[in-house]
């Protein structure tokens, strides 16, 4: 009756009850969509450049549902996650619906999922926290783009609030009323081309995590048909196994029966949905299995309303032993379509594997290969040495893989070494998606690579012994949580079966990571090294090159060729965001006598694509504006900036700019105080400044502003907080118009009489300098904070309490406390010394950088001294 129904196009008119009085809710979703999971995968994609963003398939109570996260890692930004439909039974059914005659009546359909919120952040943003539904050639007058209001927060619902653990709760109309929503036919003249259904989910800088957990996603068409399809079909029989191998089993059973037809079977593997076959099917290969090993199935019958039937009786099935000779666990296989069938063997003796192969190619959607697999849960890595390969060509890739499953177009990441290319690492991030390319060492075999598995982050290594690993990519891969990993051959010729011998293999637990602390208490020598190390293993995320990690590699002569060609890239792409200007001369100045005169033009046309001049805009985007611009006309004096600026005139420029911004700064605070993001964006230019302005009266106001800000940043913060009014900007426009931000003058005025009576007594700081160097002033203390609050006990008239310049009133006897705690609230490491970069070398020819203050790029760290500058 369904059937016919849609075939004619009818549809009875939904809120008008029909004889029975009932309302009958029908999910189209479920004909589409995984909606609970059973998979173990998620359909769910999101944007991988986003931190912090993840998802994962989770177990609440023995049943699948997915996980959506959001950490902060250093930004705001949301996560979102979506899934969309382009075809399919729901959005058949939407559009037959807007097909329908103008002036038919609407039909209503509901959104429903159940929820849990399985992390409770300390900062969430809870307008930012929401699901969504959308449709695609939206017009907002025949079809509207958001059929449900955009982002319906669902932080008010009962159960994002229910705290019963493991515990999941319907969300549907009678929690969010507009989940309930109309569909209104217009006779055709607009079709929806796609429908996405999303979550977001985000917190707030600096806060812990947040993340929900959803589950059994329907959307439901409301009617009171009382002769809708509801009969679910008949529970499949006489499931057997006709045939198996060692990592494959041949499935069959006999037909169910249903009122209308059966338009599905879904078989389930130990619980799992492993695959569907078609209505008419009674028949389906399971592949991919371990040999020698026991597993349980099931079966069920979906017809075209989505009714299940029953579960099947179970059928348990033991795959052969490896016919390869393989140890447990490991199986074999071709995966895709090959000319030349593959094959393994392996040799106890040396513990080593030997595949032999065809197949096309490891690219683009479609693969085709040999793979020596086993499974593996949970968090992972596999190691492996690429040894000799053998009647190969030059994009032959051999090496180890992880994938989501055994099809052709699994999504999966590699880290493979080919005869003429090199290593590469390679990853498909959806199902049938594109594969993308990043190129390691230009080395061929015996060749060492490794992948590591931490959540859906995969990260591929490369190393010559198998000791020191150079980081070539990490990227966001859609995994479930059981995925295959194993050895990899193609011989990129379809006719041709390559041989690769791999040894060394291992694989296992993900080895706990280096710490995120410096040493402690450790040296100056051993903390620095500790940051720079750190920094030349950055990751790189969504293929974007970490500037920081590629300079700090070029300093220390590792991986320069493929180094060179990534920088090199970068200065051939415009950036919107000018900050990141400043970034790329710290890369010029670090990595300048490794580029040839190509590169070199690069580097100069890039830096002329910018007008370097007074800007209406923020304070760090001013600031890097104009550092830019005054080491580019000192540096580059050929290059002429977009207003025709050059040389000494665009230094000379760029530097009354630096000095106005400085001026303001020191004597009224940096406007931009409160964010620590834009905080240090400043402070890297200053440092940058510092290191290479060949100006020493420049560097001395450059060091000056430095150390102020420095003394103002430490006096701040207690223990991670910010505890600074909401304006942090002691001078100027900011203090008109918060009169109660007046008491703060005289704290500029005490740095004046101290640079005076500094001058006075013809002293100079320079570089680091002593504390003692500072002059005694009468009546003044050397520290300007205490100096500070000095002033305002006086004001006061000498009161038993002490007001603090950020308006914390604490008693007298806790002062010292507060004070000391003012001190220790900065790190040692950063007290006693820069923790810059650790400088190898020169880095420019005829240019000796500063030992003291030798940086990488975003790593302008400079000593934190509790004195006052001259």
């Amino acid at each position: 009756m369904l059937l016919c129904a849609l075939a004619l196009g009818y549809w009875p008119a939904a809120g008008k009850a029909v004889a029975s009085g009932e309302e009958v809710l029908v999910d189209w979703l479920k004909q589409d969509m995984d909606t609970g999971f059973d998979s173990g995968v998620s359909p769910f994609v999101y944007d991988a450049n986003v931190a912090g963003t993840s998802q994962s398939v989770v177990q609440v109570n023995g049943n699948n549902a997915v996980e959506f996260r959001d950490a902060s890692l250093g930004s705001n930004a949301g996560s979102y996650f979506y899934y969309q439909l382009s075809s399919g039974a729901l959005l058949s059914r939407i559009n037959a619906i807007y097909s329908l005659p103008t002036g038919t009546e609407p039909v209503e359909f509901v959104y429903e999922y159940r929820l849990r919120r399985s992390a409770a952040s300390d900062k969430p943003v809870n307008a930012d926290i929401y699901s969504q539904l959308q449709f695609g050639n939206y017009d907002n007058v025949l079809v509207p783009r958001f059929p449900v209001p955009d982002k319906q927060t669902i932080t008010g619902t009962a159960a994002y609030l229910n705290t019963t653990p493991n515990e999941l709760k319907t969300v549907n109309d009678h929690d969010i009323a507009s989940y309930r929503f109309q569909i209104v036919p217009n006779g055709g003249q607009r079709l929806v081309s796609s429908i996405k259904i999303a979550f977001g989910v985000r917190v707030n800088t600096g806060g812990t995590d947040e993340a929900i957990v959803v589950d059994d996603l329907a959307l439901y068409e409301a009617t009171h048909d009382a002769g809708l399809d509801t009969e679910a079909p008949s529970s499949p029989t006489g499931l057997a196994a006709a045939s198996k191998t060692d990592t494959s089993v041949n499935l069959s059973w006999t037909a169910s029966t249903d009122n209308v037809g059966v338009n599905r079977y879904d078989v389930y593997q130990d619980g799992q949905l492993a695959g569907s076959a078609l209505g008419t099917a009674t028949s389906y290969s399971v592949i991919g299995l371990t040999p020698n090993k026991t597993y349980q199935y099931t079966l069920k019958a979906r017809d075209a309303a989505g009714n299940a039937s029953t579960q099947s009786a179970a059928l348990a099935v033991t795959t052969n032993p490896s016919a390869s000779g393989l140890p447990e666990p490991f199986g074999d296989r071709d995966v895709g379509t090959v000319n030349v069938a593959g094959s393994a063997s392996y040799a106890a003796a040396d513990e080593s594997f030997t595949v032999r192969a065809s197949g096309a190619d490891i690219w683009g959607t479609d693969d085709a290969f040999h793979y020596v697999y086993r499974p593996w849960t949970g968090d992972g890595q596999i190691v492996a040495r690429v040894g000799e390969m053998t009647n190969t060509v030059a994009w032959t890739k051999a090496g180890v893989m992880i994938r989501a499953n055994i099809t052709s177009q699994s999504p999966h990441a590699l880290m493979a070494v080919s005869p003429t290319n090199g290593v590469i690492f390679e990853d498909r991030l959806t199902q049938g998606g594109a594969t993308v390319l990043t190129s390691g060492t230009k080395s061929p075999a015996p060749y060492w690579v490794k992948l590591t598995r931490v959540g859906n982050f995969i990260s591929g290594y490369e190393s010559s012994d198998g000791i020191t690993w150079n980081l070539i990519k990490r990227e966001a891969v859609n995994l479930p949580e059981t995925v295959y990993i194993g050895l990899a051959l193609t011989s990129h010729d379809a006719n041709r079966l390559s041989t690769t011998k791999f040894d060394h293999v291992a694989v296992g637990e993900v080895p706990p990571a280096d710490t995120n602390y410096a040493p402690f208490p450790g040296t100056l020598e051993t903390r620095k090294q500790w940051l720079w190390n750190k920094t030349k293993s950055m990751s790189e995320m969504g293929g974007v090159p970490n500037i920081a990690q590629i300079a700090a590699q070029l300093v220390d002569n590792q991986n320069v060729a493929v180094n060179l060609q990534k920088l090199d890239t970068m200065f051939q792409t415009y950036d919107w965001e000018q900050y990141k200007t400043v970034s790329k001369m710290y890369a010029y100045l670090l990595a300048g006598d490794k580029m040839d005169s190509t590169m070199i033009g690069h580097v100069k046309s890039y830096f002329a694509g910018y007008a370097y001049a007074k800007l209406p805009q923020t304070e760090n985007l001013r600031m890097s504006n104009y550092t830019a611009g005054y080491l580019v006309g000192q540096l580059l004096p050929d290059v002429v900036d977009l207003n025709g600026a050059s040389g000494a005139a665009l230094k000379s420029a760029n530097r009354a700019n630096i000095e106005e911004m400085l001026d303001a700064a020191v004597r009224g605070g940096w406007a931009e105080y409160e964010s620590p993001e834009y905080t240090f964006m400043t402070y890297f230019c200053l440092n940058a400044l510092y290191q290479y302005s060949d100006e020493p009266d420049f560097k001395q106001k450059v060091k000056m502003a430095m150390d102020v800000m420095w003394f103002e940043w430490a006096n701040d913060w207690i223990d991670g907080n910010f505890i600074s009014s909401t304006s942090r900007s002691k001078g100027g426009r900011h203090l008109r118009q918060r009169p109660d931000l007046e008491r703060r003058r005289p704290y500029a005025a005490v740095l004046d009489v101290l640079r005076r009576a500094s001058r006075a007594a013809g002293i100079r700081r320079h570089g680091r300098g002593r504390a003692g160097s500072l002059p005694a002033v009468p009546g003044i203390r050397r520290d300007g904070a205490r100096a500070f609050d000095e002033l305002c006990a006086a004001r006061d008239g000498g009161s038993d309490r002490t007001e603090d310049r950020q308006g914390l009133r604490v008693p007298q006897n806790e002062s010292a406390k507060f004070q000391r705690a003012r001190h220790e609230r900065i790190p040692s490491s950063l007290r006693e010394a820069d923790l810059g970069s650790r400088h190898r070398g020169d880095v420019q020819p005829g240019r000796q950088l500063d030992r003291e203050h030798a940086g990488g790029a975003a790593l302008a760290v400079r000593q934190a001294r509790q004195s006052v500058p001259d």
